[in-house]
């Protein structure tokens, strides 16, 4: 008995039929295995076309992976390098306000040695 999903039973039906005439045709014209191989032709090479477009697929899903993972690379030696470039802004201001700090002191000084702004 030959199980076969519901709404399947009509097309496999037709496909019988259409494949049971051509081998009928084939035995008229004595050309049973040209037919045959014929139709093996067809049927490989619809699976190579079928094989070769998921590969080219799966190329093309590949190459996307390696290009997100170069910018993500890419992403974090920018990070980096601005980490870095921050960390140096901060020690320069840092200098910069200890320097504005002693000049601060150093003309408060002078202002208290000057007897003029006494």
């Amino acid at each position: 008995m030959l199980l076969i999903a519901p709404g399947r039973q009509e097309f496999h039906t037709k496909e019988t039929e259409v494949r049971r005439g051509r081998v009928r045709l084939a035995h008229k014209q004595g050309q049973e295995p040209e037919l045959l191989n014929e139709h093996s032709k067809l049927s490989g090479g619809n699976v190579q076309m079928v094989t070769d477009v998921i590969q080219g697929v799966g190329e093309d899903f590949e190459k996307s992976i390696e290009n997100q993972k170069s910018e993500i690379a890419n992403c974090e030696s920018v990070r980096a390098e601005r980490e870095a470039t921050v960390k140096e802004a901060k020690e320069e201001l840092e200098a910069k306000k200890s320097s504005t700090q002693e000049k601060k002191y150093a003309l408060a000084a002078d202002a208290q040695a000057d007897p003029w702004f006494s």
